[in-house]
């Protein structure tokens, strides 16, 4: 019971704190910044994005954010991201030239030597700096872009052999700013096929 009501006392302090004159939105001032699975320094790190992303605040507890971006939730310290109106004059003077024309950013999971009719997962980090996401389109093949909430998909191969199967996600912002990614695939015959690729690779 101790325990319990321990953990239930930290967890009130944390909504406490972080419910009180916290931003809407911190920005990253750093030449990068990472994403931490939990509040501490040593923590894993779920991602890295550049300078400049901007993160939905959703909390705050001492000098840790706990942030959302694209549907990804996690940790960023206040010594690595500010709110715009915290910064310095210098600083917001290098983010607003740095996002002058700020595009999304998109980074999608890499293509690999797959076998026909394989499922293949994909998934992708998007994010924006001053502006926000709105669309997500994703090319399959020679099929058109379709819009869809979602920044990971789950396809079958082609059922035909392909040395240069497209997959293609394209994120565009709130000012119509559109970042594309693309992931080639080799699509391969027989397992022996693809091991031969696979060994070559790593020579």
């Amino acid at each position: 019971m101790r325990t319990l009501i321990f953990v239930t006392t930290l967890l009130l302090a944390f909504t406490i704190a972080g419910s009180a004159g916290l931003p809407e939105y911190i920005y990253i001032t750093q030449p990068s910044g990472y994403l931490l699975a939990t509040d501490y320094e040593d923590a894993q790190i779920k991602a890295e994005f550049p300078f400049g992303t901007r993160f939905k605040v959703l909390g705050k507890s001492e000098e840790w954010y706990k942030v959302t971006i694209d549907n990804m939730n996690g940790y960023m310290s206040e010594y690595t991201a500010q709110s715009y109106t915290s910064m310095s004059p210098s600083q917001r003077a290098r983010l607003q030239k740095a996002l002058k024309n700020d595009t999304p950013m998109v980074e999608l999971s890499p293509g690999t030597t797959v076998l026909r009719r394989d499922t293949i997962h994909l998934y992708a980090l998007i994010g924006d700096g001053l502006g926000e996401v709105t669309t997500r389109e994703w090319k399959i093949g020679s099929a058109p872009f379709v819009p869809t909430l979602r920044s990971d998909t789950t396809i079958i191969a082609p059922s035909v052999a392909d040395s240069a199967f497209l997959v293609i996600l394209k994120a565009t912002d709130n000012t119509g700013m559109s970042t594309s990614d693309t992931a080639r695939f080799n699509v391969v015959q027989t397992i022996s096929e693809k091991l031969a690729i696979e060994n070559k690779a790593k020579q």
